[in-house]
């Protein structure tokens, strides 16, 4: 099952966002995410938080359409998107889409970056997507499609990352080992219109970005 989370960071993009709805069997708003669906008017399947960042008004739309709410304390353990990921493992999610999850605040940024980790050890394949990025925890390979204008980067998350090799990419590495910290892998372009990153060990964020909206 496909899932998508919603998080209250910044979505400009209202058609991206509608894209990756029709692709979701089950959507799950963390808090104050729910406002971007009401926006589209779209109806969530769950919301899920401690509900200190949707407003009154917009908790009392969803409640009157009948959307289910799971309310959690405010003083916890854990974010309210990492609790709609668990939400979603729970309910047989194979695949995860997170949005609106980067914005102003880095910490919750990092912190759902670094989400990607603990679904990729529960065997979920997962991804973050915003109005300018799209990332990605990779611990084999992944391909993927050029777009227009966007760059490909790779960091490593572990201490070093051995056998790093690519193709598709105009600089190409072939059984590269990248330590963690570097900006070696940063602003890669593509070549062809598919590129394939490679790890024998270690564990890379691969992300494609550029630097303006999309349509």
């Amino acid at each position: 099952m496909k899932a998508c989370i919603l998080a209250n960071g910044n979505i400009k993009n209202k058609n991206k966002l509608a894209r990756i709805i029709s692709r979701s069997d089950l959507i799950i708003c963390a808090d104050g995410g729910a406002r971007h669906l009401k926006k589209i008017r779209v109806l969530p399947h769950v919301i899920i938080g401690d509900f200190d960042s949707l407003t009154p008004e917009d908790k009392a739309y969803f409640e009157k359409n009948n959307i289910r709410t799971i309310k959690h304390p405010a003083d916890k353990d854990a974010t309210d998107t990492e609790l709609a990921a668990i939400w979603a493992f729970k309910h047989k999610a194979c695949d995860i889409t997170f949005t609106g999850v980067s914005g102003t605040r880095l910490d919750h940024t990092l912190a759902n970056i670094f989400l990607l980790k603990k679904m990729a050890d529960l065997k979920i394949k997962c991804r973050i997507i915003d109005d300018y990025n799209e990332i990605y925890l990779v611990t084999d390979k992944i391909t993927l499609k050029r777009d227009k204008n966007s760059f490909v980067s790779i960091i490593p998350l572990t201490k070093q990352a051995e056998g790093v090799s690519t193709s598709g990419l105009k600089y190409p590495l072939n059984n590269a080992k990248i330590d963690f910290g570097t900006s070696r892998g940063i602003s890669n372009k593509f070549s062809d219109e598919k590129a394939t990153i490679f790890v024998k060990k270690g564990i890379l964020i691969v992300t494609k970005s550029r630097d303006c909206l999309e349509d």
